[in-house]
């Protein structure tokens, strides 16, 4: 009868599995889903159009009052002239019946909405931090 030697002196070297975080496991699964990416891009252009509508960062080194950037014109600004009027190259969404640029408004508007969106978020920060924490101990 045969016998075999096994030589248990070497053994081959195991296999090291990466350990994921749960970071990068949670944007692994964000990445995938294509409708995140979507509502991702969406909210990232907000943002942009938001901040940028006009130089408030640059008129005051410049010495001047902000100009437009992404709104054409002022949120209030109305315009003499056939009102209700539909997208042309001047007013890309139009205007109202007041005769102001609809795309300035909602510009404007998105600017508005984002801050009171931070602005809401900090004060539940503010309020929940030392509830939070005076809970826990």
């Amino acid at each position: 009868m045969a016998t075999a030697e096994l030589d248990l002196t070497q053994r081959p070297p195991a296999k090291t599995l990466r350990k994921r975080s749960l970071y990068r496991d949670a944007a692994r699964r964000f990445l995938r889903n294509r409708l995140s990416i979507v509502g991702l891009v969406i909210v990232v252009v907000l943002l942009i159009v938001a901040i940028f509508a006009d130089d408030w960062f640059v008129a005051p080194l410049l010495g001047r009052e902000p100009q437009p950037l992404i709104a054409h014109y002022g949120y209030d600004e109305a315009f003499i002239g056939p009102t209700g009027g539909f997208p042309s190259a001047d007013f890309w969404m139009g205007t109202d019946l007041n005769g102001r640029d609809e795309w300035s408004r909602i510009v404007y508007g998105a600017r508005i909405s984002l801050s009171i969106a931070i602005f809401s978020q900090l004060l539940a920060l503010c309020i929940g931090l030392p509830m939070g924490a005076l809970a826990g101990w």
